[in-house]
């Protein structure tokens, strides 16, 4: 499975880069938003 994947540790690394970037486009969104509401 995973632990014996050469590659696991690059592939964990961009999923989290992933995440990053779209949990930051989200609260960009949302505090955006939240602008608008007041």
């Amino acid at each position: 499975g995973y632990a014996t994947d050469p590659n696991y540790a690059r592939k964990l690394t961009s999923m989290i880069q992933q995440l990053k970037a779209m949990s930051e486009k989200v609260s960009k969104t949302y505090s955006a938003n939240l602008d608008n509401l007041f």
